[in-house]
């Protein structure tokens, strides 16, 4: 599969097996270096198999598990088209993997779950926004980062005007104005009776909006010529609807125009709003609202209580997580009775809407290679 949007990594969390395999290799685009993974891979997963004797599984099991990785090996097409990073995920009914534009580090890890912590680097100062494109014939919702633009489906929501006026709710509010048609209206509003029906139209995409996205918090771009963008803001009643947004009449773009507009306004909104996070981080660093110790941070992430979660890209630290004692033992090496820390903090705030970046070590505060802000 090609790239990988947070829902892709919701997926592989719930995919939660006693044996789960990771695998991280930097790729090239092409030219002779992309065979050069085909031999990474392979002596990846030499490791992989000794990892997987390590934690008694048999040699028979061990074949069928990495097959299809296998058959990545020998796949001559498959490596003349990477992008900069690829990860492989595999238990023992599962098998997928995610070309991605972010280089990492060379990896095999065998745990009980999902090794996450590479992917998020790709949403680390790239986080996730949503689009919403005020298409005259077409209303459409997208969630994206930098690298990604995919459609969400917008159900029990009018797509367009004409529609709109089909619900028995929105007839009977609009009775007795006139026009029904959507073309003329979200080109150019010019009646007062057609601005309150697109303002009720768009209070019932709204609601569609706020009902499809997850996580509240996350910033909404809208596109559409500036009248019309005007009315949705009156209507809308989403927390975080970002003030720009990108003009023109959307059915005038493609999709990957959209795309690169709306990140372009909400880059510097994501650099901003990581220096603010490090900036009030320092602020109460001294405070029992902060922690740079893993044995304080694990626990509270399976708790849901971290805010903003901050970890080094190339750091790993072994334990394992006593749930009745709340308590975290600090281990020297990975054995098959404990789990990578960070990986755990990661995977519980990110299951419970925390923010996650992962940074190089020279990034975060102190040097350290973790650090958190609690939320209570």
């Amino acid at each position: 599969m090609d790239l990988i949007t947070k829902d892709d990594v919701r997926n592989l969390i719930e995919k939660n097996k006693d044996i789960s395999v990771s695998i991280f290799l930097p790729t090239e685009k092409g030219g002779k270096e992309a065979m050069h993974g085909r031999i990474r891979l392979k002596n990846l997963l030499k490791e992989t198999e000794n990892s997987l004797k390590e934690n008694n599984i048999n040699d028979n099991k061990i074949e069928i598990m990495l097959e299809s990785a296998y058959k990545l090996v020998e796949d001559t097409t498959f490596w003349q088209h990477q992008k900069d990073g690829l990860a492989i995920f595999i238990t023992e009914d599962f098998f997928d993997y995610f070309k991605v534009p972010v280089k990492f580090n060379e990896v095999s890890l065998v745990s009980n779950q999902f090794y996450i912590v590479p992917l998020l680097s790709q949403f680390t100062g790239d986080g996730e926004f949503y689009l919403l494109s005020l298409n005259q014939n077409n209303i459409k919702l997208y969630q994206c980062s930098q690298y990604t633009i995919k459609e969400i489906e917008l159900n029990d929501t009018p797509k367009n005007l004409s529609e709109a006026l089909k619900y028995d709710v929105f007839e009977k509010q609009m009775s007795g104005h006139s026009g029904s048609g959507s073309t003329t209206i979200m080109h150019g509003i010019e009646t007062e009776d057609r601005k309150n029906q697109v303002y009720r139209f768009f209070q019932m995409v709204d609601t569609g909006v706020i009902n499809s996205i997850k996580n509240k918090n996350i910033p909404l771009v809208l596109a559409g010529v500036k009248n019309v963008q005007a009315i949705y803001r009156k209507a809308s009643k989403y927390k975080n609807l970002i003030e720009e947004g990108v003009e023109g009449s959307p059915e005038d773009l493609r999709e990957e125009i959209l795309h690169r507009k709306a990140w372009e306004i909400l880059q510097s909104y994501f650099t901003e709003s990581y220096r603010k996070i490090i900036k009030n981080y320092e602020e109460i660093k001294s405070t029992k609202q902060t922690s740079n110790k893993i044995d304080e941070i694990a626990p509270a992430a399976y708790n849901g209580r971290i805010e903003n979660l901050i970890l080094a890209s190339k750091f790993q630290q072994w334990g394992a997580y006593n749930q009745k004692k709340n308590e975290v033992d600090l281990h020297k090496r990975s054995t098959k009775n404990n789990v990578e820390l960070l990986n755990f903090s990661a995977v519980h705030t990110f299951k419970t809407n925390g923010n996650i970046y992962v940074v190089s070590n020279e990034d975060i505060p102190g040097n350290k290679p973790y650090i958190a802000k609690f939320r209570y």
